[in-house]
């Protein structure tokens, strides 16, 4: 992408819950076999990615009843998605061991 805004495609509900509290529940939905998001799921399991909408259809969707939610979601071109890897951070330390090394580790 153009490092432009995306969105994703979610449903929400408003609800009342024990004693009459206003709960605002949302899910953001996904789609599957994605082929930009196959080779980060290990091998057998579902491969999905959040389903993102097309700018042009952001009216559209915002304006579509719950009935009809399930038509404009589907797979983005992975062309126009931006793919790089985030390496993991190292894991942290234990501060304990460290601390122990002192003890362990002969002099020099």
């Amino acid at each position: 992408m153009t490092g432009a805004p995306i969105a994703v495609a979610g449903l929400w509900k408003r609800w009342r819950g024990k004693g009459d509290q206003e709960i605002i529940s949302y899910t953001l939905l996904t789609v599957n076999d994605h082929p930009l998001v196959s080779r980060m799921h290990r091998p057998g399991q579902e491969k999905r990615m959040l389903a993102l909408l097309d700018p042009a259809e952001y009216d559209e969707w915002l304006e579509r009843p719950p009935t009809g939610a399930f038509e404009l979601p589907r797979q983005y071109p992975p062309e126009v998605l931006l793919d790089e890897p985030s390496p993991k951070p190292p894991a942290a330390r234990s501060l304990a061991l460290e601390e122990m090394a002192d003890v362990l580790l002969p002099a020099e």
